[in-house]
């Protein structure tokens, strides 16, 4: 549970990062340990119990799926485009 006294003074609990939106919905950005590595999976280190959900998602997609990879790679792409995201 999130003390009142967290929000009110800007700070996440526990060490974790805040993440705001501003009247717009704008996220605000996260600082990312430097580091070796690719940046998302240093992301992950900071938050171990999400990055273990995010590698078991990534697992049963790409090493578990009965999808070929060219008709999983469709599919993503247009989930994509549906959202308005760049591929």
């Amino acid at each position: 549970m999130v003390a009142e006294s967290d929000l009110a003074s800007n700070h996440a609990p526990r060490g974790l990062p805040l993440l705001t939106h501003d009247r717009n919905g704008n996220m605000a950005h996260i600082d990312v340990p430097a580091g070796e590595g690719l940046e998302r999976l240093r992301l992950w280190e900071m938050v171990p119990h999400f990055g273990h959900g995010i590698n078991a998602m990534r697992k049963a997609t790409y090493e578990e799926s009965s999808l070929p990879a060219r008709v999983r790679e469709v599919a993503r792409m247009r989930i994509a485009q549906i959202n308005e995201c760049p591929i």
